[in-house]
């Protein structure tokens, strides 16, 4: 019997009326990001978060904290024939497993912490299960979740999504995103797409992820269109837990190539529809500096690798629950690695051109973290993209606490030599951090530079300006910058307002590698920036004093 492909649109669809102004509506079409939260006619103590988002800036989402159970609620629908509802559902962190479950035998262990998916038809005053999340779905990516709801149409229902947790450290975070219900007649779209991005002669690896993808008779033709000529590129399907990925592979071209690729889908109602994405070949890197600031994560050109279901690289932003009192060490947004195995990895880097090179991240520093996870470590490693079939370790393991009292709660930078991976002659390389049982390890800002022929001009010859460190501060901190050029100099503190607070530098200097402290104990907490003026050009980076 032929199959076809079945792609469902998580996005904000043109449905029946949608009216959040009265009690009721027959249709329904929420990704969460508006301004408040709950969104109008909804009513529940979850958050809106921004770390487990499966499309947009925002999702739904609570974790682990109390005993306490913790609803969210959508308003009164009612049910129209034909219509369908669907929802992205995680599982963001590993789950907590009671010990009763552990000791039997071979019997599936599921988790302790878990999410009641209900559904009421006397608005809200008896509910009926409908899934057990967190027990169904115990994979943390995101899984598309679809609910018949032939059995109530005609009928004016509420749905509910119940957290429970047993109140231990271990536990899940969930995340919610693109609940959608009503009768979709809309063609169908392709969720995301990654890799549409490749580096000078490089083959472009692409990946688009599609949700609800019932199955297909072979694989999808999509075509390509470089200079004005369409080529086809099969694209291979493949499939977990109801999120599937296309993989497909596009000859290398010249930097500067531009395109687009056009995916043809049509989804269980015979709608058929296309997806449309821009591909681009860039220039190679000679360097990495990634803080994870940009709107979309993983960064352009980076890539995870998952070795089991719970393993996460998340992105977190300060200030919010998931944060753990963390500060970004640049900018607003970390890095947090949490269970058994996972890599992420850069986008390739030529080292050709180097005599030595070196590569750095941050950890946070953290005592009391490891007093009930563990001091669990990080490894950087290698791949050498002539042959791609092992990641060599690069150093010494590292570890989420370096045992030093002085800097507990603060950032740590570490630095790794990669001079065994550089010189004329020698392949493309892609770095990696492999975190290894690193349970909320909180990590930040890679980089990495080198010096050599061909390199030196533009790498080495400009002058440098380094994060300040510590950072966040209180009340003092040490800037340092290096000066390729003998002449004037002037280093300035400003705060957000872009107003001047301090000079430290105005003078001649000589070429040389320097360093000055900063003393903020007359000012207040908040943020502030500090420039570097000298003959090379000016720049300019952000520090957080703390008080």
């Amino acid at each position: 019997m032929k199959k076809m492909l079945q792609l469902v649109l998580f996005a904000v669809l043109a449905v029946a009326t949608i009216s959040y102004a009265g009690v009721k509506v027959n249709a329904l079409a929420e990704s969460f990001e508006g301004d408040t939260f709950p969104p109008e006619g909804w009513s529940g103590d979850w958050f809106k978060s921004n770390t487990f988002t499966v499309s947009g800036d925002y999702c739904a989402g609570t974790y682990y904290y109390s005993a306490t159970a913790k609803m969210l609620e959508t308003p009164v629908i009612s049910i129209e024939a034909g219509s369908d509802m669907k929802f992205a559902w995680k599982n963001a962190n590993f789950l907590s497993i009671p010990p009763s479950k552990k000791e039997r035998g071979n019997e599936k262990i599921v988790g302790h912490d878990s999410t009641y998916f209900d559904i009421s038809t006397d608005n809200g005053a008896n509910w009926t299960n409908l899934h057990v999340l967190s027990s169904e779905i115990i994979e943390m990516e995101y899984s598309s979740v679809k609910v018949d709801l032939a059995s109530y149409e005609g009928q004016d229902v509420k749905f509910r999504w119940k957290f429970v947790c047993d109140g231990g450290y271990e536990g899940t975070s969930v995340g919610l995103d693109n609940v959608y219900i009503g009768v979709d007649n809309e063609a169908p779209e392709a969720q995301e797409i990654y890799g549409n991005v490749s580096y000078d002669g490089l083959d472009m690896e692409l990946d688009i992820a599609v949700m609800d993808l019932a199955g297909m008779e072979g694989d999808i033709v999509a075509t390509y269109n470089l200079n004005g000529s369409d080529e086809d590129v099969t694209l291979t399907l493949s499939e977990k837990n109801g999120r599937f990925n296309l993989h497909g592979l596009i000859p290398g071209q010249p930097a500067g190539t531009t395109g687009s690729i056009t995916i043809p889908l049509i989804d269980i109602k015979d709608n058929s529809g296309s997806a449309t994405y821009d591909i681009e070949w860039k220039n190679m890197p000679v360097v990495i500096d990634e803080s994870f600031e940009g709107d979309t994560y993983p960064a352009e050109g980076w890539d995870i690798t998952r070795y089991n279901g719970y393993s996460y690289w998340n992105r977190v932003k300060s200030g919010s629950v998931l944060a753990y009192g963390t500060v970004a060490q640049d900018g607003e947004y970390f890095l947090e690695f949490g269970n058994t195995m996972a890599r992420i990895e850069s986008y390739p880097v030529d080292l050709s051109g180097y005599t030595s090179s070196e590569f750095s991240l941050y950890i946070y520093n953290d005592k009391e973290m490891i007093s009930w996870m563990g001091n669990d470590t990080l490894q950087v490693q290698v791949l050498t993209l002539d042959d791609k079939s092992e990641w060599v370790n690069a150093g010494e393991r590292i570890y989420k606490w370096n045992g030093n009292d002085a800097e507990d709660k603060q950032w740590v930078q570490y630095n790794v030599d990669l001079s065994d991976f550089v010189g004329a002659g020698k392949p493309l390389v892609k770095v990696g951090v492999l975190g290894e049982q690193a349970y909320y390890t909180h990590i930040d800002n890679f980089q990495l530079v080198g010096q050599g022929s061909g390199i030196e001009e533009t790498i080495v010859e400009a002058a440098e300006l380094y994060q300040n460190y510590p950072n966040p501060f209180n009340p003092s901190t040490s800037i340092s910058f290096k000066n390729t050029t003998a002449g004037y100099v002037k280093l300035s503190v400003f705060n957000i307002k872009g107003e001047l607070v301090r000079t430290l530098i105005n003078g001649n200097m000589s070429a040389a590698a320097h360093k000055i402290n900063f003393n903020a104990s007359n000012l207040n907490s908040g943020v502030y920036y500090y420039t570097l003026e000298t003959p090379a050009g000016s720049m300019t980076k952000k520090m957080i004093l703390v008080k």
